[in-house]
């Protein structure tokens, strides 16, 4: 597990984060939150999508 001093370097680095080894407890906890508030969005709009693409040619 990355400190958070190296994971904001690896960020301003520019370098990807992919592994749960390379964040922080919080970093995952923020991101897991960022993830499950866009599926939230995803899964509330589904209806809207539905009665567009029944009206579609």
């Amino acid at each position: 597990m990355s400190s958070a001093a190296e994971l904001d370097q690896m960020i301003k680095s520019g370098e990807l984060i992919e592994s749960t080894n390379e964040m922080t407890p919080e970093y995952l906890r923020e991101l897991k939150h960022t993830l499950i508030v866009s599926g939230d969005t995803e899964l509330i709009s589904a209806p809207a999508y539905y009665l567009a693409a029944k009206r579609a040619p």
